[in-house]
């Protein structure tokens, strides 16, 4: 479902084929040269958590990138080239950015469909607890906008390309 109930969800665009090369193969052919490189797994032992990998990565002119610092509530929003700041809370940043393109991937076996993805430091514990005493010379969160990706399905053994569809093809 939509978070934003005025703009209609658009279809990932999804393409599945069978896959038998071990993750780090396909990662290291497909994104072992990029400027940028993502790739997500479960640390979980159990099958169903630890059964998809998601790998993307490009030139850093590729990605829209935000850098969040959590004691000043402040964005960096970095993309093409250029940087504009927004004074915000992260979470409430994200959730406006991911209602202006909602995703309609029903029928697929994960639940990654492009979006942010990257780290959240400690610090953000301040934003959902009671506050924090960490502090850090690095940005408290970096993330990456992932507009296509592969998804590695372990136990079927597919490898899933995705792309949102505001993305061209």
């Amino acid at each position: 479902p939509s978070l934003n109930p005025a703009v209609e969800p658009r279809q990932l665009h999804v393409r599945m084929v069978p896959c038998f090369d071990p993750s780090f193969e396909v990662f290291h052919r497909t994104f072992g040269q990029e400027q940028i490189a993502l790739w997500l797994d479960s640390s979980s032992m159990r099958q169903d958590d630890g059964r998809f990998s998601v790998m993307t990565g490009g030139a850093s002119s590729d990605f829209e990138v935000i850098r969040y610092d959590a004691s000043r509530q402040s964005i960096e929003r970095s993309a093409g080239g250029k940087s504009n700041y927004h004074n915000s809370s992260l979470f409430d940043f994200l959730k406006v950015k991911l209602s202006e393109s909602p995703i309609d991937a029903t029928g697929l076996p994960f639940d990654f469909h492009c979006g942010y993805a990257g780290y959240c430091g400690y610090e953000l514990q301040g934003t959902s607890f009671a506050g924090t005493k960490h502090r850090s010379d690095h940005p408290d969160a970096i993330l990456i906008r992932v507009d296509r990706a592969i998804v590695v399905d372990h136990v079927e053994q597919n490898l899933y390309m995705i792309q949102h569809p505001s993305r061209d093809i």
